[in-house]
């Protein structure tokens, strides 16, 4: 394949998957700082890192390891959950509203037209009424 001076070269797969993996990592990084400066006291940088050493006043140091490190760590810790049972369940499923309904040359036991009920339905409707 020629290389064209005005085209780049495309990517690999390896590479793509590398770049998202990068990216994803770094707007983790970003998002989770700006979680920790975020809130209704306001802290720098600076006592983000005292609190995380153990050098910063009580105070911030309570905030930030009482109540942001926590917060954050459970939010990235359900990210991760969601993602997995995502990526576990989404080969599973399949989407029958996005594809067409298969045409059936019977129609099913169960099924019923539209406005009437199926047996099984009026029959349990009936049970229903006379228990009650």
């Amino acid at each position: 394949m020629p290389i064209h001076p005005d085209r780049e070269p495309k990517m690999s797969k390896k590479e793509r998957l590398a770049l998202t993996y990068t990216i994803s990592v770094l707007a983790l990084l970003v998002l989770a700082l700006l979680d920790l400066h975020v809130g209704a006291v306001k802290l720098s940088s600076s006592e983000i890192f005292q609190a995380l050493t153990g050098t910063a006043d009580s105070r911030i140091a309570a905030i930030v390891n009482s109540l942001r490190l926590p917060r954050l760590l459970t939010a990235i810790l359900a990210g991760i959950g969601l993602a997995m049972s995502g990526s576990v369940i989404s080969p599973t499923r399949t989407f029958s509203e996005s594809a067409p309904e298969p045409a059936r040359a019977w129609p099913s036991r169960h099924s019923a037209q539209p406005g009437q009920a199926s047996h099984s339905a009026s029959q349990q409707r009936q049970a229903h009424s006379v228990c009650h």
